[in-house]
């Protein structure tokens, strides 16, 4: 087979730092290859050095038969390599048909745009990974999917020979997933090389020819994907034995929340409940009302009709700050852009929704307060850092993650919306996080979950209920919670 891209003995120092240590692998025409590793085991730097925004310390990379110790991004697109990256790289001021053919007329120093052009390669760009997205809207305006699904269809449009995917899956729902993997196939037929980075075991499963393992800015194993199952993947990548779980039971049946016959703009006729300590699945596809459900719990989203219960007493849910009043805590999908104050430093982002009680009556912080509350919560959910006044985006997702579930963990929680909540973080981040989960639920706090990683619904959930349309058109218990289930339900026809 004709070898594509070639990594040859690549170290990588910074500021004395070992990022990688004698790294070596090789990409065939055709050939999917997934690098597999935890947060800040390489991957990323890797990525960066065959894309040319990184050089190695020592080493070679050869990218189309051309041997180098380091290509500028200019070269390395030349040469055919095209990434894309999980922070979108779209312009959130121009349309999403601007955006995809924005390449195309910069390479023909076009003085003139011809909007029937720039529709028609929109068009084509979406429909190739069969994805309907209004065309007009602006990037900024897109949900994480959306722009997760326009990045992809813009690389497509490149003549590349080799596509990076890192963490591109990372927003999708399964059907958006599946779309792409036929389209991964096709590339695959076309003899374009595929380097994959995914913290999903199905999906690298499903996608890979073969897998090599980072640990520690090394090279620990190079398996066949066919050899491999999910719990091999996750071992290799994280050196530990990743154990199933099942659901713990319920500590009681006191309902704490209920929705009976709400409306939203977008939700009809929804009726559910949940117990005290009870974790509760919301399943659907991009677009089914599932986000919406979940921010009308939360008060971002206006209830039109219909009553909302909490602990049996009817209440208004009229903002954000009402929920927050009544125990409710959100942790949303993008916690980048909704959640952090990504400049500010862990400590205060851990303390914010306490700001009145860590402030005295002429608004100055209690300096003291905030310390003995950082340095308690930083330890009792295992904060990876050295120092709590770091900024949080110096921790990885998973430590971010749980910088938020602190801040909520920190007042009198009843109810917490999980939108997504472990999205971008590895294996072992991901086992703890649904430990944190399970713990506060043997403690009496009850949960909502949207998520597409379905397998959380079988490890966390005692009931899943399926959205479609705006509705609750089916609810699956704890008893008869299994992938295959999940599946179909959500592949049925309703009408």
């Amino acid at each position: 087979m004709n070898s594509l891209l070639k990594v040859s003995n690549i170290y990588k120092n910074y500021s004395g730092v070992q990022a990688l240590t004698d790294v070596s692998f090789e990409i065939h025409s055709g050939e999917r290859v997934s690098l597999v590793g935890e947060n800040g085991s390489g991957k990323s730097t890797i990525i960066k050095i065959i894309s040319g925004v990184e050089q190695p310390t020592k080493g070679y990379i050869t990218i189309n038969n051309i041997t180098t110790n380091y290509m500028t991004p200019k070269e390395s697109i030349k040469a055919g390599v095209q990434v894309i990256y999980q922070d979108f790289s779209l312009y959130p001021n121009l349309t999403v048909e601007e955006n995809l053919a924005y390449n195309y007329f910069l390479s023909k120093n076009s003085l003139f745009i011809s909007y029937k052009k720039m529709r028609s390669i929109a068009k084509n760009a979406l429909t190739r990974i069969k994805v309907n997205i209004p065309l007009q809207k602006l990037a900024s305006e897109l949900t994480i999917a959306e722009r997760q699904m326009v990045s992809i269809a813009k690389v497509l449009l490149e003549d590349a020979k080799i596509i990076i995917m890192d963490e591109a899956t990372t927003a999708l729902t399964q059907k958006e997933v599946a779309n792409l993997l036929e389209v991964i196939g096709e590339l695959k037929q076309q003899g374009i090389a595929l380097l994959f980075v995914s913290h999903k075991l199905d999906e690298i499963k499903a996608v890979s020819d073969r897998c090599v393992f980072l640990r520690n800015g090394e090279i620990v194993a190079e398996k066949s994907t066919a050899d491999l199952s999910q719990k091999d993947i996750a071992y290799y990548m994280s050196g530990l034995e990743i154990e199933d779980s099942k659901p713990e039971q319920k500590v009681s049946d006191k309902i704490i929340l209920e929705y009976k016959n709400i409306y939203t703009k977008n939700l009809k006729d929804i009726s559910f409940s949940i117990d005290e300590g009870e974790i509760v699945g919301f399943a659907g596809l991009l677009g089914s009302g599932r986000s919406e459900l979940a921010l009308s719990v939360f008060g971002e989203k206006q209830i039109l009709s219909g009553d909302f219960l909490m602990e049996g007493k009817k209440v208004q849910i009229n903002s954000i700050a009402d929920a927050m009043k009544l125990g409710i805590g959100y942790i949303p999908e993008d916690r980048l852009r909704e959640a952090l104050f990504v400049d500010k430093s862990i400590g205060i982002n851990m303390v914010s929704a306490k700001f009145n009680e860590i402030t005295n009556k002429f608004g100055f912080i209690h300096k003291s307060k905030i310390q003995d509350l950082v340095v308690n919560w930083t330890n009792n959910l295992k904060i990876k850092t050295e120092e709590p006044l770091r900024a949080v985006s110096t921790l990885s997702g998973g430590n971010q993650q749980r910088v938020i579930l602190a801040r909520w963990m920190m007042r009198d929680l009843k109810l917490m919306v999980l939108n997504r909540p472990t999205v971008g973080v590895d294996v072992s981040a991901k086992q703890e996080i649904n430990k944190i989960i399970t713990n506060l639920a043997r403690k009496g706090v009850s949960f909502v979950l949207i998520s597409d990683d379905l397998t959380e619904f079988l490890n966390l959930c005692h009931k899943v209920y399926i959205v479609k349309q705006g509705r609750i058109v089916d609810c699956i218990t704890s008893n008869f919670i299994t992938l295959d289930i999940i599946k179909k339900e959500l592949e049925k026809e309703y009408l």
